[in-house]
């Protein structure tokens, strides 16, 4: 079955692809965490511009690819003409190992940035620029060949990403594909559930899995059990809004999830050895 593949102003909760030039003034949002489908995003901008991903502002400069994974907020207001936003969904692009592979890999997801940044030599942009040129194109051609056409498109990005990265990647290997395509699936849940959901029985549904094989795939693939990765964004978020925001500790804490501050409190210090006052004084 093709992929629905649909370009701006198109409704990118109804579509598997989408291609956006980014325009001045315009504003581009991305609501992850309320999507029942999982988008990844790829924007490559020609000026520098603020981006914001769960509300954290990350500075970007010119010329290069960005890459966010599922499950994120997204928004951006882009001050001058040129580049492009992609979002698309695993049915676009997953149709063979390699695919998942790539998809899988520490592109899209990092456990220690909301997002890859890779920079974009000279002959690199005018590969970028005649792609970019031809997308609008492709949509002449025959819906498979088109479809074929875009996807080619992104696997050109991705392979660049990397190979662009200054560390070599160790990519997964291919019998372990569907282990961490698994446990990234898990994550991307939990990123847009763990305010009113932290049961591994619930992540474990949504994946229609059992708990057990959950924690085993997860202990295998990362070396951690299911309850410890929920554990662990749960804490990661709340020290990115106690070190970030100027809400109340009574604030965050409702906004986390938690129906009582002393909860909050409690966990803080109890995974830290921190309160969440001395990490807000620290962060000052």
């Amino acid at each position: 079955m093709l992929a629905k593949v649909l370009y701006p102003d198109a409704d990118v909760k109804d579509s598997d692809f989408k291609f956006d030039r980014l325009e001045s003034r315009r504003l581009y949002e991305l609501h992850g965490q309320l999507s029942k489908t999982d988008f990844f995003t790829i924007v490559r901008p020609a000026a520098p511009f603020s981006l914001f991903i769960d509300g954290d502002r990350h500075d970007v400069k010119a010329d290069q690819l960005l890459f966010i994974g599922p499950g994120r907020n997204i928004k951006l207001r882009y001050p001058g003409d040129g580049g492009f936003l992609i979002t698309f969904t695993r049915r676009f692009y997953e149709r063979s190992l390699k695919d998942c592979l790539l998809l899988n890999s520490e592109i899209f997801f990092d456990g220690e940035r909301m997002f890859r940044a890779v920079d974009v030599a000279e002959e690199d942009r005018l590969i970028l620029n005649r792609w970019e040129a031809k997308v609008m194109g492709y949509c002449r051609l025959e819906a498979d060949v088109h479809e074929a056409a875009l996807h080619n498109f992104v696997e050109w990005m991705l392979i660049f990403a990397i190979d662009s990265f200054q560390a070599p990647q160790r990519l997964i290997p291919l019998e372990k594909v569907t282990d961490q395509g698994i446990v990234n699936r898990f994550t991307t849940f939990i990123y847009k559930s763990y305010r009113t959901e932290q049961n591994v029985g619930y992540y474990a549904g949504k994946l229609n899995i059992c708990p057990r094989r959950l924690s085993l795939i997860c202990k295998r693939s990362v070396g951690k059990t299911a309850k410890e990765i929920i554990r662990g964004i749960v804490l990661k978020e709340a020290l990115r809004y106690i070190r970030n925001t100027d809400m109340s500790i009574a604030e965050i804490a409702y906004t986390m999830g938690f129906t009582e501050e002393s909860n909050f409190r409690h966990f803080v210090k109890k995974h830290t050895g921190k309160t969440p006052t001395m990490f807000r004084l620290y962060a000052m």
